[in-house]
């Protein structure tokens, strides 16, 4: 836990927020303090209710005690993060009573690099991993007590209002682990069905008032643009293919992608039921490669909607270490020990090397010179208008300079020029000559322009 809060809070506020949902939910949740309305979300004046509210909600609280700032709003989602490391390691302990399983299953997870690279940024996905976690351990827990079989249903809404139906993975992990340990009876559990009403006390009031006062509008936004048309058609992302998938998970997942490979072999090898470990990594392994199935088949690929997968693929390469190490004869049981030692030292490098030194896919070094166009353009405000040629990533340059509004220009618009006062972004391999008359460089970066012309004589 002491890890999770330095790899996660440790400079947490040192960047800017990154396009595209960083930078977005920002403005969202600014203009949402800003019109003092929380049921209805709002961005740039009107109703935005793309998501659920319940992350902004937590996100406006941070913010009234540590002021706006990039901090503030990133710390929910970091301390989401950490409690996903803690349930990953409640879960794996209560289903193999071993200390150095469970520690082990949490620190992959911990050095699972885009994971704690994602809990660093104000975004959904970590958030939805914490609660399909401590939603699949209230239900282990059901077995025993079944008073625990409301938590599932909780964190299952409390997922909803966190990320909307994504939440609802929760529901055939569970059956993926009664299937693993042959436990059905909570089927004929009054008590496991009767927990549903307090899912719909929890999810369903914002989605009725909301339905009420919207209409068909509310889930024709809510539902079948932001769900149903990003499963059948990419709607962002690019060209992005589930061979990319695998690419970024052999590249941001060093060692562990990899080692969570070889443990389909080993479990289809060894099917040794009566070993502590096979059912968990048996049941964490198919679990981890549903949610990789399901938004494998989605049109609309981001490498972040496979961030709930993680804590799976931990639990799994975790048990399947203790199954290895009760497999294996006396004299090699210390190998299995210090194999898993190397394999979490490699993953803290690779981890800390990707968070902190490297610019990989999920940050971006063009953000900072974004931020400090934007600042530029807050403070030099003066009836300008805006526009930008050729750079369609303009989110955290809202955010920053307070705009609501790009103009996009062609080649042919900045032949005839512009009437001052205006203010226009530009790659840099774009701007050649720096000594144009009426116009001057407000900022140049290794990746963008800001020029600027006043009118006026000046």
């Amino acid at each position: 836990m002491a890890l999770g809060l330095f790899f996660f809070l440790f400079q947490l506020g040192s960047g800017p927020f990154y396009d595209y949902d960083e930078a977005y939910y920002a403005q969202v949740l600014r203009d949402t303090l800003d019109s003092g309305n929380f049921l209805t979300l709002q961005r740039f004046g009107s109703d935005w209710f793309e998501k659920p509210p319940l992350l902004f909600w937590l996100t406006a609280l941070s913010v009234k005690i540590f002021g706006e700032n990039e901090f503030a709003m990133r710390l929910p989602t970091a301390l989401l993060g950490t409690g996903a490391i803690w349930g990953t390691y409640l879960l794996t302990f209560y289903l193999t009573k071993s200390f150095w399983a469970s520690f082990l299953s949490g620190a992959i997870l911990l050095f699972s690099g885009i994971f704690p690279a994602s809990a660093r940024q104000f975004r959904m996905d970590v958030p939805l991993a914490f609660v399909i976690v401590f939603a699949l351990y209230s239900f282990v827990k059901g077995w025993a007590d079944r008073k625990w079989f409301w938590g599932f249903w909780g964190f299952m809404a409390l997922g909803i209002m966190l990320k909307s139906l994504p939440a609802f993975l929760s529901a055939p992990i569970a059956v993926i682990f009664s299937a693993a340990y042959g436990r059905w009876d909570w089927l004929k559990n009054w008590y496991f069905w009767l927990g549903s009403v307090l899912f719909l006390i929890i999810a369903a009031p914002w989605h009725i008032v909301e339905s009420l006062r919207l209409g068909r509008e509310f889930w024709d936004i809510y539902f079948i643009r932001h769900i149903l048309e990003r499963a059948s058609s990419a709607v962002i992302g690019g060209n992005i293919t589930n061979w990319d998938y695998l690419k970024h998970l052999l590249i941001l997942n060093e060692p562990w992608f990899l080692l969570f490979l070889a443990t389909g072999a080993f479990l289809v090898l060894y099917r040794k039921k009566q070993f502590p470990g096979f059912q968990l990594a048996l049941a964490s392994f198919i679990s981890a490669l549903f949610i990789f199935f399901i938004f494998a088949v989605a049109k609309t690929k981001l490498i972040f909607y496979l961030i709930p997968a993680f804590p799976f693929e931990a639990i799994s390469l975790a048990a399947a270490a203790l199954f290895l190490y009760h497999l294996a004869p006396g004299r090699y049981k210390k190998s299995v020990v210090v194999a898993c030692g190397m394999a979490l030292a490699l993953g803290a490098a690779s981890t800390s090397y990707q968070i902190f030194l490297s610019n990989v896919p999920y940050s971006y070094l063009w953000a900072a010179e974004e931020k400090q166009i934007g600042e530029l353009i807050r403070e030099g405000e003066r009836g300008h208008k805006l526009y930008s040629f050729d750079w369609k990533a303009y989110d955290t340059i809202y955010y920053y300079s307070g705009r609501s509004y790009i103009e996009l220009v062609e080649k042919d618009d900045l032949k005839t020029g512009f009437p001052p006062p205006y203010f226009l972004i530009m790659p840099k391999p774009y701007f050649k000559n720096t000594e144009q008359p009426g116009i001057r460089v407000r900022f140049m970066g290794n990746y963008l322009v800001l020029l600027e012309a006043r009118g006026g004589g000046e």
